[in-house]
């Protein structure tokens, strides 16, 4: 159970971490697609920062009850969160609300994942 718990908690913090990191590499296009200046990029990028620092605070200020559930249903609704700008693209469907929103949703959801990943680790992983 412990290598299938770290596999795929390894697997989605990766995942994250890809997904993150690969948003400055299509900005530019997605801003040609959408048809936003590079103002507006840069406030949803400040938007998306300002929205993971509180929500950090949050989770350190409530805490989590359960953690594997917290850390699954956070991933989830993370990577659908951000699924929906492909999808958008993919339909050719300008909305540019639901742009902002998904970056809202990845950017809130994600932060559960990384204090439960180090606690998951911690708890099978003993260094000796």
């Amino acid at each position: 159970m412990k290598y299938a718990t770290y596999c795929v908690t390894m697997i989605a913090c990766m995942t994250v971490h890809i997904m993150r990191m690969g948003l400055p590499f299509v900005q530019l296009q997605l801003m040609y697609f959408f048809g936003i200046r590079k103002f507006d990029v840069g406030i949803a990028n400040a938007g998306l920062y300002i929205i993971i620092a509180i929500s950090y605070l949050w989770r350190t200020l409530y805490g989590v009850r359960n953690p594997q559930f917290t850390y699954l249903w956070s991933m989830i609704i993370s990577g659908l969160s951000f699924l929906i700008i492909p999808l958008l693209v993919f339909i050719n469907a300008k909305i540019i609300p639901l742009f902002y929103v998904s970056l809202v949703g990845f950017g809130w959801f994600q932060t559960a994942a990384w204090p439960i990943l180090l606690f998951l680790i911690h708890a099978y992983f003993h260094p000796k």
